[in-house]
């Protein structure tokens, strides 16, 4: 068995792990009811019901959360193209004039979160500083900081313009899916018939379909995993980060967990952001930590190889 990232995929980045190489049998039905997750089996996306997502590369997703700062996935780092699509809906080229407007920038700097893991895949967050700031029509994703969100089998969302299937068959999406996703609870994902102790509840969230029918894919890395309010509003609670194939039964999708990165997300908007926000200090913060992405690689190489693992880092992000 493979745990594979979501990111786009030419030849596919696998990452063995040694703990769950053994097949083990799977019960028939899942224990939660209604549960439901990743972007194979979603469906087209109202237009411009999700302004706020970006498209980077047509590789991976981000999310805007500040005027020139996007939050996408670490494992996305070594993308090699700096354009990003913001308010994207479509594969194509950005459309400032149409009715689904959206407009591309340029990644000025890559800031993966200082404790990010490639072998444990713990802490799978990066955010990009943008030459200039997004345009204004395009608004800011409000990001959980409770802990205690998701509850066990509430319903999320999982939005992104990855593969609409593991093998590829049926290629990419025309305009954004999204799909209705329910969160596994932490003692089931983790279960011997599961990811086996793989699991950092801290830092990540299971969501899944008891029959394999919906989840994240290649190319929906970085991209949110959200809750809606009653009032209609969303909530990024989660970025998509990795999982086993596509859609597979018994095989929830895993998401980085928001509100444990939260205090580092809003240091580094104070930090790195060219119009940082009124409630940033003046004085750095103590706490703050941040890295150049070439020692994120060099440590991921040095991870992988010591625990006879690989991460192969292509041009385009599998």
């Amino acid at each position: 068995m493979h745990i594979t990232n979501r990111r786009s995929n030419r030849s596919a980045a696998l990452i063995s792990l040694a703990a769950l190489t053994t097949n083990a049998a799977l019960p028939s039905t899942w224990a939660i009811a209604d549960a439901t997750p990743r972007i194979v089996g979603g469906v087209d996306a109202p237009p411009g019901e999700y302004p706020f997502f970006a498209s980077w590369a047509k590789s991976c997703g981000a999310s805007v959360i500040h005027d020139d700062i996007l939050l996408t996935a670490a494992h996305c780092g070594p993308i090699s193209d700096d354009q990003v699509v913001v308010g994207a809906y479509t594969r194509g080229e950005s459309h400032e004039s149409s009715p689904v407007r959206s407009a591309t920038r340029r990644v000025q700097k890559r800031i993966p979160h200082p404790d990010f893991d490639s072998v444990k895949w713990q802490n799978d967050f990066m955010l990009l500083k943008l030459f200039g700031p997004v345009p204004d029509w395009i608004p800011r994703i409000q990001l959980n900081t409770d802990p205690t969100v998701p509850a066990d089998g509430s319903d999320v969302t999982a939005i992104g313009l990855g593969r609409l299937d593991e093998n590829g068959n049926l290629g990419f999406p025309t305009v954004l899916q999204q799909v209705n996703v329910s969160v596994v609870p932490y003692e089931m994902c983790n279960s011997d018939s599961m990811y086996r102790g793989f699991i950092d509840n801290a830092t990540m969230i299971c969501a899944g379909d008891e029959t394999g029918e919906r989840d994240a894919c290649f190319g929906d890395s970085g991209g949110p995993l959200l809750q809606e309010s009653a009032d209609g509003t969303w909530t990024q609670i989660g970025v998509v980060s990795f999982g086993v194939g596509c859609a597979r039964p018994e095989r929830p999708g895993v998401y980085s967990r928001i509100s444990l990165a939260h205090e580092w997300i809003q240091e580094s908007i104070c930090e790195h952001s060219s119009t940082p926000p009124s409630t940033c200090s003046d004085a750095p913060s103590r706490s703050l930590r941040t890295r150049d992405f070439t020692k994120v690689k060099k440590k991921a190489r040095e991870s992988s190889m010591a625990r006879a693992r690989s991460l192969p880092m292509p041009d385009y992000i599998p």
